[in-house]
This record gives C-alpha cells, sequence and structure tokens, in this order.
C-alpha cells in the first residue's frame, strides 16, 4: 500500500465499520458543512494534504464521525453527495460540479449578508441599490463594488471581497472601471477575477499593491475590527490572538 494511501486508512478505518478500503468509504457522505479558511491554510483530515482553503465536512451515520476533507478526496474516494433540495443522490460525474456550486452558493450568501448588514447601518439608496441588484443577477457594477467594498471595509463589517463578483459585460461598465480612482481601485481589486484584472492592465489600470488581509478570530466577537482598532494596534491584535493579517 503506497503512503498516500496508508494515511488515508490510517484515518478513515478507526472511524468506520467497515475495515476496509475503499468498503469503508461506502458508509460515509458529504453532511454539507462548508468552510472557508480565507487563504491556503488547512489540512485535509483524510490523505493529509496541506495547503487546503475550502473544507468539506463528511460524516459517517454508522458511527457518528466526522471529517472535514479537500474536494478532490470527496471527488477520488466517490463519497457520497446528496442535493441538499431533494436529496436526491448526486451522479459521480456531477460530483465535481455540485461541490463548485455549494462554494457559489456560500459565497453568495455571504455577499448578501454583508450588503444586508451594510444597509442595516448605512441607509442609503445606493447601497439598497446593490443590494437589490446582488440579489437579481450576482454582481455589481464597477462603480457599486468600489462603493460597496469600501463602506464595509470603512465600517469593519466582516466580509470576503473576494466573493464579490463585478460586471464588465457592458461598454459603460468598462469607461466606469477606467474613470475610478486609485483607492476605488484598490478596493474592488480582490473582487476582479484574473482575467479581469489582465484585462484592467490593458486598459492602463495600475494594479493596487498587495493589501493585508484582515480576519477577526473567535476571540473577538462579538465586537468587529473597527472596536478593537480604536484599543489596540493590528499587531497588538495579532499578537494576542484576536486576528489574522496576511497578504495574499
Amino acid at each position: 500500500m503506497s503512503s498516500y494511501l496508508t494515511r488515508v486508512a490510517e484515518n478513515i478505518l478507526p472511524r468506520s465499520v467497515l475495515q476496509t478500503l475503499p468498503e469503508a468509504f461506502t458508509e460515509w457522505h458529504v453532511n454539507h458543512s462548508l468552510v472557508d479558511h480565507g487563504w491556503p491554510c488547512a489540512v485535509c483530515e483524510l490523505c493529509e494534504q496541506e495547503s487546503l482553503r475550502w473544507h468539506f465536512g463528511i460524516s459517517n451515520a454508522q458511527t457518528d464521525h466526522r471529517l472535514t476533507i479537500g474536494s478532490r478526496c470527496i471527488l477520488r474516494f466517490d463519497i457520497e453527495i446528496r442535493d441538499a433540495v431533494n436529496n436526491r443522490r448526486i451522479a459521480s460525474e456531477a460530483a465535481g460540479a455540485y461541490l463548485d456550486g455549494m462554494v457559489r452558493d456560500l459565497q453568495r450568501e455571504d455577499c448578501l449578508g454583508a450588503l444586508e448588514a451594510l444597509v442595516e447601518l448605512d441607509p442609503h439608496p445606493g447601497l439598497e441599490g446593490a443590494l437589490d441588484r446582488c440579489k437579481d443577477k450576482g454582481s455589481l457594477t464597477p462603480r457599486q463594488a468600489a462603493h460597496v467594498l469600501g463602506r464595509l471595509a470603512a465600517l469593519g463589517i466582516e466580509h470576503h471581497p473576494d466573493y464579490f463578483k463585478v460586471s464588465l459585460q457592458r461598454g459603460k461598465y468598462r469607461g466606469d472601471l477606467v474613470s475610478l480612482k486609485p483607492d476605488q481601485i484598490a478596493a474592488l481589486w480582490p473582487a476582479l477575477t484574473p482575467a479581469q484584472r489582465e484585462r484592467a492592465t490593458w486598459w492602463g489600470i495600475q494594479a493596487p499593491p498587495p493589501a493585508p488581509v484582515r480576519r477577526m478570530t473567535s476571540k473577538a466577537k462579538p465586537w468587529p475590527y473597527t472596536k478593537w482598532r480604536a484599543l489596540a494596534t493590528d499587531a497588538e491584535l495579532v499578537a494576542h490572538g484576536y486576528m489574522t493579517m496576511t497578504v495574499r
């Protein structure tokens, strides 16, 4: 048995009734829990692969054990996935697309939650329009994205800038992007796809320097970043475990 399969067996068999591979995997199913660690820092609890950003949960109904693993292991070992709505089993050939859909659904709900919190704190027709467009089309215009992401950061509302989608399909939107100020470009840049960033540089837009990504830990709850920042520096918050800060 390869070292890879040895690691897998050591992690799955003690948590299963059946004691051979691949039979043990027939007891397991995807439980629809999904965690975004923000950057590639997690470890697959099945194969022990490092540098994972996304953790999918799997469960064993017979032993009540759970593991958080990467999507590749779900696909490689054909772990059962059932549709969260109708409980229909997802065919193996559609499993990858279904897991991608889980990620998109999480991102959409996160964006809507952040926008709703923003509108509640800062009622404004422009922000309400951005929320309506995000609900309807799943994306923002460049001007909306720059304004929304700038206000979310300023108010310390927890959000993931790279979850937001920016539409550049219309010529007006491309013109709006080119006309934005450097600080507005910096605010929306994380929301642009790699292809959009490449196009933006072709249009003469200078990419902003990488900005630190701040994430409050569970220890900091329920206070937002702005409230903590009034009491301590970023370095102090990181040192005491209230925040993590990385540069992408």
